[in-house]
């Protein structure tokens, strides 16, 4: 489907939006997809900019899209942060978030519905990703998630052989998930293929140990194995679940960027 530009953009956000809509094979369902290209876009044809993958782009309630491209915008006219494509994605019904973020769960009559993050996956690296990079100049991809997209992300960070992105920013992740099992999948994971070289873990200290500890002891669980390469950041901030949302995202921008991830 043809792009549609949004004219009215969030609060805060420069450079234009536009708006498509993808139908994955892979997983049945449609997908809005929200793109944010920088003022600096159209006028430098020539290069190719970092591109942020948000999950749960334009789910009501949690606004990350519009949360992440403001945040690009404020950093980018400070100087501290190059420009950047961001791109949203959220199905367009349903409740894609606990099919699309969740691996395969080891009690799956506990988690009706769930499972589906290797079908995702698979549509993110074979339909997603095709799509943006035929439609946008772009170049390094980095994935943000919150919640169950942070749980996406950590997951993304232990599968496969070639990483689909070079940075994954998990804010609260929803690590208690099915038992805990991802940290099970981090553990069998061969640690001589390659990694995303760098993942940003948060949680909110009023979310209380439930969720703090998961986080912390996955952080200290890959510093331990001593990945070739990956840079591991572990914070937290006096918030709750939802408000872990916009410091976590602020942060990994910038850790992005004090890490080169953006360069031109």
């Amino acid at each position: 489907m043809a792009a549609a530009l949004l004219t009215a953009c969030g609060p805060g956000i420069t450079g234009e939006v536009f708006e498509h809509q993808l139908t994955s094979e892979v997983v049945g369902d449609t997908y809005d997809v929200l793109v944010r290209v920088p003022a600096a876009y159209a006028a430098e044809p020539g290069r190719r900019f970092s591109v942020i993958l948000q999950l749960d782009g334009n789910v009501a309630g949690l606004e990350e899209f519009d949360t992440t491209a403001r945040l690009a915008s404020e950093l980018e006219a400070a100087g501290e942060l190059n420009p950047v494509v961001v791109v949203g994605v959220s199905a367009l019904v349903g409740q894609h978030r606990l099919r699309d973020y969740t691996p395969p769960p080891e009690l799956p009559d506990l988690y009706g519905g769930a499972g589906g993050a290797p079908a995702f996956l698979t549509f993110t690296r074979t339909e997603l990703l095709p799509f943006i990079e035929r439609e946008y100049r772009v170049g390094d991809r980095a994935l943000f998630g919150h919640s169950l997209g942070g749980l996406f992300g950590v997951y993304l960070f232990t599968t496969g052989e070639t990483p689909l992105v070079s940075a994954v920013v998990a804010a609260s992740p929803s690590l208690v998930f099915d038992g805990g099992n991802i940290h099970g999948a981090l553990a069998r994971a061969d640690a001589t293929r390659s990694f995303p070289r760098l993942l940003v873990l948060t949680a909110g200290r009023l979310e209380g140990p439930e969720m703090m500890v998961p986080v912390q002891v996955f952080a200290d669980q890959v510093r331990a194995r001593e990945l070739p390469g990956v840079e591991v950041i572990h914070t937290t901030f006096p918030v709750d679940h939802r408000g872990s949302i916009e410091p976590s995202f602020r942060e990994g921008l910038r850790a992005l960027h004090a890490a080169g991830w953006d360069a031109p």
